[in-house]
């Protein structure tokens, strides 16, 4: 059996004991003659198990090779344990386990074998259990957790690790330590580049509240650890390089070979700290802000700096030790709040400098100046509500990687509940971008733009209920190539909409959707189209739920014929008890190609089954 399966199996072992340990512990004793009993252990959640199969086939090209390949694995076991047990009525413990049997990552590569603590440490996995010790100030956390901070410093950080956050009287305390990225050894045959096991330890200190004033001073310290990988090679970049030959006499063609590189990838390490605070003015005015300072390094055995500063603290070169890979930069965020009961506004201003990162944000831009007004009312006893966002960007703010961009933001919001019945929402975006660049090919010039208006209508009679939603949306991209001088529009129109209907009388459910997806550019056109019908009926006063949906959609590009889509979905739920429910469904995905490619085609067929016990 596989290691993953295995510890699926051996914590459900766990759960099941913990559920017969719930069951005795909730078993009162005798009371005393006018004593009340209370049970010295109680446990109350769900407990999930689930298997997933997927299976796909297709035709082949002229070679022989299969047109499409499957994008999910053949199997898929989960176990989801959610519970929160209570002693003595005084301390609690929530717990929550997430397991799935295979291995798969967004960010950092896979490992075809993990190990037991890679297993653990996967993103996708999570064991958490949180201790609340009788007080409502003060809460342990162990294994995956998700810290929370401040904006810059990157609150909701998966961390697998412990912490504790703590808020006796005026003090803000928390403290977090642990992995967000697990060692995988890089493998060169298949262009495995490895990861190292990155630490992150987070601290705070601050005073105040959440609701009218604080003070926080974050730290957070970042390493990666290049003594993790027990076997296989370190994390290693990959390059491309071509060795040119020697030129052809008669033809004149230069022969060139691609050649991989792999060299030892960098480790890194990091130390960030911010200034956090909050203060009401009056009733109605906040004002809120953080600034933050970080220093990175891209490569540990880079040389340090010499001639440092003399006021740089010695504790704080123990921590971290500048290099000639290391960078140094800033952020500063500030805002206005204004809050009434009907009306508000905020007004923010965020800067990043060039080289300021979050070690907690992997995507996150840098370099940018936004200023931004938000406002927000509400009118008619609250049933018309409006909000919205106007600003600027500008990018490349340093200009230091060549013109700066200037970003023209414009978002608003409006809901109007018309009548009880009837109400009605929309949107509506602006961006547009432009550099200073005046006469020269560098020069950028586009804007997009987008509209939704969504109307919703529900009708409930007597032995029926309707609704009725459709959502129409225009979008809109124009840009000016300067090299050409040509100026080009794409345009896409969407119409979505669904019907539901209920009965009273019976526990029938039916439901249609339509959507139409149009996608216009100057050379050719694009278009989509879906019609998708169910239903659902409940058997044995709605012990047993039957779903059933069928799919039907074309694409078709230009002047191609259409491709065709059918999706077919069937499922089943069984409430055995009022606790313990049985879901299995199978689903299939064909796909038929037209003239884009002639007689090609591929289906998926997927089945599942989950068994749900709650306590």
């Amino acid at each position: 059996m596989k290691l993953q399966s295995a510890l699926i199996l051996a914590v459900s072992l766990l759960a099941t004991s913990a559920l017969v340990l719930r069951a005795q512990g909730e078993q009162p004793e005798a009371p005393a003659s006018g004593e009340s009993s209370t049970p010295w252990f109680t446990m109350h959640g769900s407990l999930g198990l689930s298997a997933e199969y997927y299976d796909a086939t297709s035709s082949a090209d002229a070679l022989g090779v299969p047109i499409w390949t499957p994008r999910r694995p053949a199997n898929l076991y989960r176990l989801v344990f959610s519970s929160t047990a209570t002693f003595f009525d005084k301390v609690s413990i929530p717990i929550s386990i997430v397991l799935n049997s295979t291995e798969t990552n967004t960010i950092t590569p896979a490992t075809v074998s993990p190990t037991i603590a890679q297993f653990l440490e996967n993103p996708l996995n999570a064991i958490s259990i949180n201790v609340r010790p009788g007080v409502d100030w003060a809460e342990l956390q162990l294994g995956t957790h998700l810290p929370q901070y401040s904006d810059l410093l990157g609150s909701d950080v998966q961390i697998f690790g412990a912490g504790f956050s703590a808020t006796p009287s005026i003090f803000r305390l928390g403290f977090n330590t642990g992995i967000v990225q697990r060692a995988i050894a890089a493998d060169t045959l298949l262009g495995n580049t490895g990861a190292y096991r990155r630490h992150l330890t987070m601290a705070k200190l601050g005073f105040g509240n959440d609701t009218k004033w604080f003070v926080d001073v974050n730290v957070v310290a970042m390493h990666d650890d290049t003594m993790r990988l027990a076997s296989g090679l370190s994390p290693r970049s990959r390059t491309l390089r071509q060795e040119v030959g020697v030129a052809d006499p008669v033809t004149g063609e230069v022969p060139f070979t691609e050649v991989i590189e792999w060299d030892r990838l960098p480790a890194e390490e990091g130390i960030m700290t911010s200034l956090a605070f909050r203060a009401e003015i009056t009733d109605m005015i906040a004002v809120v802000g953080e600034a933050a300072a970080t220093g990175r390094s891209r490569d540990i055995t880079a040389d340090t700096l010499g001639n440092l500063p003399g006021y740089i603290p010695r504790g704080l070169l123990d921590i971290f030790v500048p290099r000639e890979s290391s960078t140094f930069d800033g952020a500063v965020t500030a805002g206005i709040l204004l809050r009434s009961e009907d009306w508000g506004a905020d007004f923010r201003v965020k800067y990043y400098g060039p080289g300021f990162t979050s070690f907690s944000i992997p995507f996150m831009m840098a370099d940018f100046l936004d200023l931004t007004v938000s406002p927000r009312f509400a009118l008619f006893d609250n049933r018309v509500s409006v909000s919205g966002t106007v600003g600027q960007r500008i990018m490349n703010y340093s200009s230091t990687t060549g013109e700066q961009l200037s970003q023209i933001i414009i978002a608003s919001n409006l809901s109007w509940i018309v009548t009880d019945a009837f109400s009605i929402s929309g949107t509506f975006n602006n961006y547009g971008i432009r550099n200073g660049v005046v006469n020269d090919t560098l020069r950028i010039q586009n804007v997009a733009r987008s509209i939704i208006v969504t109307p919703s209508l529900f009708l409930s009679g007597s032995t029926m209920n309707h609704s009725i939603s459709v959502s129409g949306s225009i979008d809109t991209f124009d840009d000016f190539n300067v090299v050409s001088g040509r100026f080009s529009t794409n345009n896409t129109l969407g119409v979505f909409g669904n019907y539901t209907a209920s009965w009273t009388t019976m526990p029938l459910i039916l439901f249609g959707g339509v959507n139409y997806l149009r996608n216009d550019l100057e050379d050719f056109g694009f278009t989509m189209m879906n019609v998708s019908v169910g239903g659902s009926y409940g058997l044995f006063d709605n012990k047993v739920t039957p779903n059933l949906s069928v799919g039907l959609g074309q694409n078709t590009l230009a002047a191609q014929t259409a491709d065709l889509q059918l999706i077919a979905r069937l499922s089943v739920r069984w409430n055995i008890t009022d606790q313990l429910s049985l879901t299995a469904g199978t689903s299939t995905n064909s796909y038929m190609y037209g003239s884009s490619r002639p007689g090609a085609q591929f289906s998926e067929y997927t089945s599942q089954v989950m068994l749900v016990q709650n306590f």
